[in-house]
């Protein structure tokens, strides 16, 4: 159920609401635990529908390795987005949106989203941002300092979204999905992803006159390095992809802590 992501996602509400520089009350941390439901759901429904591409690309996944039934994934799945919204109702009308819009575009993806071209991939990208979101509004706090966080958790995420489709391309074309390295080939892929890291560089270097010397050094490290190295070493190969990919995810944890330190310098 990919575990991780939905503890990334939840953690992602408080720094949200940490960056507000409010106070994380009883409402934030009621919001994270909706997130990190809704993340599972999320995770259990597309399992649920890509069951037989996963049996190629993840055999490893709950539902092709026996460890689940289709049926109780998606019935887990319903319950867990139910929940998730009926606190987010408890605590504003905003969250509940956020939520509902966060939940549909997970369960459309699978089916709808995900094999057209880049559009399921900024779909899946946006979520994380929405969770910093999600925190601003938790706790009562000012949405214009999430902005640069939002779009930096939105350039992590896209270029990884890409990498895994990349990743998974024998899989998808059997199951005539048209994905973007489906569509246009592993090299355009590679030179897409390699133009998004460079953004994502760039961003942070901009934000570090704003953000201050202790953001600088840990995005500095945590990420840039990281990402200039896989830029450095980029090659049309499943290999550099998946690996790119990995660093991507492992970056995802730096990259909050530099935006948390951020807040208190």
């Amino acid at each position: 159920m990919r575990v991780i992501n939905a503890l990334i996602a939840g953690f992602a509400v408080l720094l949200g609401a940490f960056l507000t520089k409010h106070y994380i009350n009883l409402a934030v941390w009621l919001s994270s635990f909706s997130v990190l439901l809704i993340t599972i759901g999320g995770n259990l429904i597309n399992d649920y529908f890509d069951a037989g591409i996963d049996k190629i690309n993840n055999p490893q996944r709950p539902i092709p390795s026996g460890k689940i039934t289709p049926g109780k994934a998606l019935k887990v799945s319903i319950i867990l987005f139910i929940l998730g919204n009926v606190i987010f109702a408890f605590i504003n009308l905003r969250l509940l949106y956020v939520g509902l819009f966060a939940s549909l575009l997970l369960i459309l993806y699978t089916p709808f989203l995900k094999p057209l071209p880049l559009i399921g991939n900024i779909g899946i990208s946006l979520l994380l941002a929405l969770t910093l979101l999600v925190g601003a509004i938790s706790a009562s706090g000012k949405l214009n300092v999430i902005l640069f966080p939002a779009i930096f958790a939105f350039l992590l995420n896209f270029p990884r979204e890409i990498l895994k489709d990349g990743e998974d391309i024998i899989g998808d074309r059997k199951a005539g999905l048209h994905t973007f390295p489906i569509v246009f080939g592993i090299e355009k892929t590679r030179l897409l992803v390699l133009v998004l890291l460079i953004f994502l560089v760039i961003s942070i270097v901009y934000a570090s006159f704003s953000y201050g010397a202790l953001f600088a050094l840990c995005a500095g490290f945590g990420v840039v390095l990281p990402v200039i190295i896989m830029v450095k070493r980029s090659k049309n190969s499943p290999v550099w992809f998946r690996n790119t990919e990995r660093i991507l995810k492992i970056s995802i944890i730096p990259g909050m802590l530099a935006l948390m330190l951020s807040g208190i310098r």
